[in-house]
């Protein structure tokens, strides 16, 4: 268990500063691609789930708002999903 704790700890400080810079949008889902983890917004925005984060419950239809990071390889990746009000 020991032995776990250091990489545990890297791994949440990379995406906490990774989120640091995260950009915010909302929009209604167009597209679930759940085998890629990718979503297409309304505004034609393609979103990438970030590992560990689920996609479960997600489909055509349904307004998110969504916080994200655009990552040098150009992917737009989800940080953190939710309904929006």
């Amino acid at each position: 268990m020991r032995h776990l704790l250091g990489p545990v700890v890297t791994v949440t400080l990379m995406v906490s500063a990774a989120m640091a810079n995260a950009e915010e949008l909302e929009g209604v889902i167009t597209e679930v691609d759940a085998e890629q983890g990718v979503i297409v917004l309304d505004g034609g925005e393609t979103l990438r789930l970030a590992e560990g984060v689920s996609g479960e419950g997600l489909s055509p239809g349904t307004e998110v708002k969504v916080s994200f990071e655009e990552r040098e390889d150009g992917e737009k990746y989800i940080g953190q999903i939710e309904l929006a009000e």
